[in-house]
């Protein structure tokens, strides 16, 4: 493996560690307090599904698409760089949340995963 390579994939199980950390903590609040934490609505599932399906995306285009600028970039512009990024996610998400339902993300984070993790494990995101 050539350093980029390792480097991609150490990212993508690092995000996949994250994700799982997030899913046992949101399951350990489940039982540790059910009162804190309500059933989920209707929205929240879509919101959810929405973000987990579509990360693997985001996180390809904010890389790919600043690649060469981010690297001449001072702080400030990294810094509205970032801001933008985050207002066009969130953005997308609302779009995404009233529009489409949870099982539909489900469907194609499910895809959009696979894909992600077949191009990491063969060394081809690079």
């Amino acid at each position: 493996m050539t350093t980029a390579n390792s480097s991609v994939f150490v990212t993508v199980a690092a995000v996949a560690m994250l994700l799982a950390s997030i899913v046992g903590i949101a399951v350990f609040l489940r039982f540790a307090a059910p009162n804190l934490v309500g059933k989920a609505k209707p929205k929240e599932l879509r919101l959810g599904a929405a973000f987990i399906a579509f990360m693997p995306l985001w996180g390809a285009l904010f890389v790919y698409c600043g690649a060469s600028y981010l690297d001449k970039a001072g702080p400030v512009v990294l810094w509205f760089y970032v801001m933008g990024a985050i207002f066009v996610l969130t953005l997308w998400l609302w779009i995404w949340t009233r529009f489409v339902p949870a099982k539909v993300s489900w469907c194609i984070g499910g895809i959009i995963w696979s894909v992600t993790l077949w191009l990491a494990f063969t060394n081809r995101l690079t």
